[in-house]
């Protein structure tokens, strides 16, 4: 019942109030991990990338592995870098004078993907690829594939992107 709650209320964009629900329902049953994925995803949606980072980390490893907890790691990878990054039109100004800053392009990348903006995220991703691939340690295509993963693995933007990203790396 509090998770059921929980879930309205996140869609209601009522996160601390789900967060704090699915709290006391973790207490209630700690090995309990349905729990935990509506949590981390409550947790992303307030802001609380500490707090989220902890509980996947703390995960037993056979559990750790599942999908949702992949898509949540993916998403604290984006927020991680949206965080610490400048906002939008300032990333898209450093980028009009020097279109080659990957940094400012990876920032941007991340900031769409947070917004909920796949396809200009996937754009600049795939302009990196085909910048640089070595660029940390092949972060562009790494992340690409994350967000195919976020999309859920299909659609048009992932056929598109894919195609695209084959044609680059191939």
């Amino acid at each position: 019942a509090l998770v059921e709650q929980a879930r309205t209320l996140l869609r209601d964009s009522g996160g601390s109030q789900a967060c704090k629900l699915l709290k006391q329902a973790l207490v209630g049953d700690p090995d309990n991990y349905r729990i935990h994925p509506e949590l981390g995803t409550a947790l992303l949606h307030t802001g609380e990338l500490d707090e989220l980072e902890a509980l996947l980390r703390d995960l037993p490893p056979n559990i750790a592995q599942d999908d949702a907890f992949r898509l949540l790691r993916a998403q604290l990878s984006f927020a991680r870098v949206a965080e610490g990054a400048p906002e939008v039109p300032e990333l898209e100004q450093m980028l009009a004078k020097d279109e080659h800053n990957l940094d400012a392009r990876f920032a941007l990348a991340a900031r769409k993907v947070v917004a909920g903006e796949y396809e200009p995220a996937m754009e600049n991703l795939l302009a990196i690829i085909r910048k640089d691939r070595r660029y940390r340690e092949d972060c562009g295509r790494r992340a690409l594939v994350d967000v195919f993963a976020l999309l859920n693995n299909e659609g048009p933007l992932v056929r598109k992107y894919r195609g695209l990203l084959a044609g680059v790396i191939n």
